[in-house]
């Protein structure tokens, strides 16, 4: 590959940009967009100005926010996805972003969890404490006093 006198790729070797680099890092010399990346079943909200995207085939669990705070999206094939036999989608959502994580149980109750990225990680552990394959763990060690509790979680086998 050809260099220019400054050591970057010359004009005619260069590559294009990706779209999701373009997205996310506009200008190289400055830090890349803080995202959260979700990826389920796309789907219209009931409030206007929101963006729903399932994360369960039973879409009985999902993630609201709004469809100005998406930075980027792509589609998942169905032979990569996490859904067996369904295309889903992959978006980025900008971690300032709030976004609520609603599931509605068999007897219509539902719980919200807004958030930032902090909780983000809470309501993934919530949706993996919720399985049936989940057992709760006491840790060995003793955390550091200034530390909050540790659970561990360990996925019972098939």
């Amino acid at each position: 590959m050809a260099k220019s006198a400054g050591g970057a790729p010359s004009g005619r070797d260069e590559l294009p940009q990706h779209p999701y680099v373009e997205r996310l890092k506009p200008d190289p010399s400055k830090p890349a967009k803080r995202v959260i990346v979700l990826t389920g079943l796309p789907s219209n909200s009931d409030r206007a100005g929101y963006q729903r995207l399932y994360l369960t085939t039973k879409l009985d669990y999902y993630a609201e926010f709004l469809a100005s705070d998406k930075v980027y999206s792509e589609a998942v094939g169905a032979d990569q996805s996490p859904f067996p036999g369904h295309q889903a989608t992959r978006v980025s959502v900008s971690r300032d972003a709030t976004i609520h994580y609603i599931w509605r149980g068999a007897r219509s109750r539902s719980t919200s969890l807004t958030s930032t990225f902090a909780s983000a990680r809470l309501a993934r552990f919530y949706r993996l404490a919720r399985s049936p394959r989940v057992r709760r763990v006491r840790a060995p060690v003793k955390a550091p006093a200034k530390s909050p509790a540790v659970t561990l979680i360990a996925l019972r086998p098939r």
